[in-house]
């Protein structure tokens, strides 16, 4: 106790600092902010003009780049004020999150204190805390008490580490301290240890986050695989991952190399803040339905991934076809289906499209294909048709100056605007001095900027290989694959479903080998259960120089695709690891969700207790009333996030209508939702997916009937963290039934 409250004031006296700090670093901004303003408004007062003589001309341009140059040198110091500004605004509220205690061989024993940036004493002479990313720092995340040794750009520090130690400090105060021989980077067990762990706990802790330690820094292998239950810690994991590699690789990797595919818009927004907050640029963020959305052409309308779940939701005979088609389209057998295809396309079937200007053909499909087909028969499709684009810009080259002569180009000179005919005139000057040709010099320029401008949009599509129907070929292989296939029609009228999108790509890719994504060298999916073969088949071509961060769990599929362990876990190379601990959620609820499993031999709860899952049996007329007390009565216990977890959206659309007026905060998630708000919120079941609340309602239990509802089912009931209520209003959901009484407390 005596040893937090000398912390504490430690704290104090560090805060009292960081303010000092903070009003000079304000006042020396607004000094600077002052003066900029002054030079913005007075800039040409101060800059001597004067354009008669060429000495002149260069003491005017003299002095025009002085008065920028302090223009800008002040605007850079502003904006660096700013930065610290900000900075020290961070520090105030959490000036650090750890300290080491090191002896260095033949010295003194110093205590170091990290956190987000370095702060200096008053007279800039000691630090008071070290930047996380300094050379000192590294042993913090390096080494347990011990040996341990750090490098300067000089030499090697050896020593001794005789403390480590982490704090929770939130506006100042400690919530929590604990001494450790790991980094624990992952806020739930920072709280379980900051409180009155016994030994026990402890001991189990540190086995977690020995795992994530080992996920963390593991900086030897090009491919990881993680296979967490849910609630494991697989995206703290992959997150303080992401900062380790930012850290360890300082000097030639940067938060753009890194890129993380996240299941949807609403959990990017929810990690979004975890690299700014360690004092880094936030890596490259996307999903991969968006990802994919800007490599395919415009003119389709493409359905999305979750528009696909929402039709596949409605249970008919259309949806159990479907099923098995999107089984066949993500599997390794349909890749290789579609490479025999490729294959076969070096030597017959390739489709063109004509290339025609003002109505008239100049290159035709047979001419293209016949040109296509002349080339030897070892030059790839790619370098072939890098060759057929070459040789049709010949061909409007030659073109271009026999259209020049053509009635339309009359025509079109003389809708010109001024500004084209003074160009034209400068132009003719340039080339006829005397004057004697100008009139036709200048006409010809004209004639010119005409063709010019129409051919530009015909180059750009002959650039981005337009003349190639990629479209028609895949229509082609679908034809010859399954004349019976959902696909084929939709694709032919211009809408293509989602099942055929990476397929498509696929092809597209592989045929016109278009430059990967080269300076992403790290690649991290989350929930990556829900990547077909297919997809990372594809990922594989977009980014072939990147290493591979995989984090899943087969138990929260949700996607019906064929074959995901094959994929996670069939590669030799790989290193995985299995996160067994499921810490997030209580152990009644994790002891209750893991039953609903058909195999849980592999989910261990972790010793939280809370509340047995409640499942209530609701008559139609008063499910709406029962609804409303069990949202109110998670409000009254303090819950800061209450999940209301429907099947479909249009069933949480219908809960939103009913909820809206009974209570302030109530928030819809849709697809385009994108930040994440506390309160109570209403999401459809697939868009759960990587989010955890404090409470969660299923309103509609009842609708979880098929086999292939399980994981579903599985992944919105593992959402919850502290209470879990299950209304359903009959008795036929089978994963209830089959799950073990004792593990929930059912209400009739």
């Amino acid at each position: 106790m005596q040893e937090r409250q000398e912390e504490q004031k430690r704290v104090d006296r560090i805060i009292h600092e960081v303010i000092k700090k903070q009003v000079a670093y304000i006042e020396n901004r607004d000094h600077v902010q002052k003066d900029v303003k002054q030079l913005k408004t007075g800039f040409w007062d101060d800059v001597t003009v004067n354009l008669e003589e060429m000495d002149d001309v260069i003491e005017t341009f003299q002095s025009v780049k002085q008065q920028a140059e302090l223009l800008g040198e002040r605007e850079r110091r502003m904006g660096m004020l700013d930065q610290y500004v900000n900075i020290l605004s961070k520090q105030k509220d959490s000036p650090y999150f750890g300290r080491i205690d090191f002896k260095e061989d033949g010295e003194e024993k110093e205590s170091i204190y990290i956190g987000v940036a370095s702060l200096m004493d008053e007279n800039d002479e000691q630090f008071l805390i070290y930047d996380w990313r300094s050379p000192v720092a590294s042993m913090y995340y390096d080494y347990t008490p011990g040996k341990a040794k750090y490098d300067t750009p000089y030499e090697t520090i050896m020593g001794e580490m005789l403390l480590k130690r982490q704090f929770i400090i939130k506006k100042g105060k400690i919530e929590g301290l604990f001494d450790t021989g790991l980094t624990i980077g992952d806020s739930v067990l920072q709280e379980v240890l900051g409180g009155h762990a016994n030994a026990q706990m402890k001991s189990i802790v540190a086995t977690i986050q020995k795992q994530q330690n080992a996920i963390i820094r593991n900086v030897k292998d090009d491919l990881i695989i993680v296979q967490g239950v849910a609630g494991s810690g697989k995206t703290s994991a992959a997150l303080q991952r992401i900062a380790y590699l930012l850290y360890h690789y300082r000097k030639s990797l940067h938060a753009e190399n890194i890129m993380l595919f996240s299941p949807n818009p609403l959990f990017n927004s929810y990690v979004s803040q975890v690299l700014p907050e360690l004092g880094e640029k936030n890596m490259k963020q996307d999903t991969f339905w968006h990802f994919i959305q800007s490599k395919y052409d415009a003119k389709l309308t493409i359905e999305t991934p979750l528009d696909q779940l929402e039709f596949l939701l409605q249970e008919n005979d259309s949806s159990e076809k479907r099923v098995q088609e999107i089984e066949n389209k993500s599997s390794l057998s349909y890749k290789s289906s579609m490479d025999q295809y490729i294959s076969h396309l070096l030597i017959e079937g390739m489709i063109f499209r004509d290339i025609t200007f003002h109505n008239e053909k100049w290159l035709t499909v047979d001419e293209i294909g016949e040109k296509f087909y002349s080339y030897e028969s070892n030059i790839s499709i790619a370098n072939r048709l890098q060759l057929i684009q070459e040789w049709i810009l010949s061909i409007i080259k030659k073109k271009e100056k026999a259209e020049r002569k053509k009635a339309w180009v009359e025509n079109e000179v003389e809708l010109l605007d001024k500004e084209d005919y003074l160009q034209a005139y400068k132009k003719a000057q340039q080339i006829d001095n005397d004057g004697f040709m100008q009139p036709e010099v200048e006409q010809a320029y004209l004639m010119k900027m005409v063709v010019k401008r129409r051919l530009k949009p015909l180059r750009k599509q002959i650039k981005s290989f337009y003349f190639v129907d990629i479209l028609a070929m895949y229509v082609e292989f679908l034809r010859t694959s399954n004349k019976d296939d959902s696909g084929l029609e939709a694709t032919v009228s211009g809408d293509m479903l989602y099942e055929d999108v990476v397929p498509y790509l696929y092809l597209k890719q592989q045929l016109l080998k278009e430059d990967g994504h080269t300076s992403v060298r790290h690649i991290f999916i989350d929930e990556a259960q829900d990547y077909s073969p297919f997809h990372f088949a594809y990922l594989k071509e977009l980014f072939p120089h990147s290493k591979w961060t995989l984090l899943g769990d087969v138990n929260q599929t949700i996607h019906f695709h064929a074959d995901n362990q094959s994929v996670l876990f069939s590669n030799e190379k790989a290193t995985v690891y299995q996160l067994r601990q499921s810490y997030r959620s209580t152990k009644e609820i994790t002891t209750f969700t893991s039953s609903l499993l058909l195999n849980n031999e592999d989910i261990i709860p972790f010793n939280r207790s809370g509340e047995k899952p409640v499942i209530k049996n609701v008559d139609e007329k008063e499910a709406l009333t029962i609804l409303i007390d069990v949202v109110r009565r998670s409000v009254s216990l303090g819950h800061e996030t209450i999940a209301i977890i429907a099947r479909s959206a249009s069933q949480s659309e219908e809960c939103y209508r009913q909820l809206f007026p009974h209570f302030n905060n109530v928030n819809l998630i849709h697809q385009k939702t994108t930040e994440f708000q506390k309160g109570i919120t209403i999401i459809p079941s697939y868009l759960a997916k990587g989010i955890e609340f404090d409470a969660v309602v299923i309103p509609d239990g009842e609708q979880y009937k098929k086999e292939r509802d399980r994981f579903l089912f599985y992944t919105v009931c593992t959402r919850a963290m502290h209470q879990l209520v299950i209304l359903q209003k009959s008795q036929t959901n089978p994963f209830i039934n089959g799950a073990n009484v004792h593990t929930y407390e059912s209400i009739l």
